[in-house]
């Protein structure tokens, strides 16, 4: 009889995986590391100069701690004495820069504004857009309808044009603000 004997413990089928997964993530450790190192390094050289700046806030603390506001009653007294001047002052309506700010939110991509006419003291406005359809001006009155800044918003003309390639639909408004 013959006996056949191996003393070597059969290599198991997940142990090459392993090795290979073990030795990844080794690299990756290694990676992070090295650029924790790199951005502790950074970051203390960033130190010095956010330390210096504290410094030179710390000396102007004093400078601004040392300017006194004015007292709730002058404070009230200086609110009506503006609000009297500019009672006296002929303009009614809003500045044009806010104007066209609040005509750029409401205006959607597929309309433009052809022209403005604002007169600001008696607060009225009076635009010219063009769309590409009736549909398209709808939703822009709509729009200025739900906005609470605009009021007595009033459609006056509105006319087809044909411009080469396409046919497009100018509108005048008139609005109040």
């Amino acid at each position: 009889m013959r006996v056949n004997t191996n003393f070597l413990v059969p290599r198991h089928r997940l142990a090459l995986p392993l090795a290979m997964g073990t030795a990844i993530l080794a690299a990756v450790a290694a990676a992070s590391s090295f650029w924790f190192a790199i951005d502790s390094a950074d970051k203390r050289g960033e130190l010095s100069g956010l330390q210096e700046k504290l410094a030179s806030m710390a000396q102007r603390t004093p400078a601004i701690s040392a300017v006194t506001l004015p007292s709730g009653k002058d404070l009230s007294e200086l609110k009506r004495r503006v609000a009297a001047i500019n009672s006296l002052t002929p303009y009614r309506g809003a500045p044009l820069t806010l104007v066209l700010s609040k005509l750029e939110e409401l205006l959607p991509d597929s309309m433009w504004l052809a022209s403005l006419h604002h007169r600001a003291r008696e607060g009225d406005l009076m635009i010219v857009v063009e769309a590409g359809s009736a549909e398209q001006l709808t939703r822009f009155l709509q729009r200025l309808e739900q906005d609470p800044w605009f009021s007595g918003i009033l459609l006056s003309k509105q006319t087809p044009q044909e411009v080469p390639g396409r046919n497009i639909v100018q509108s005048e408004l008139r609005l109040k603000r």
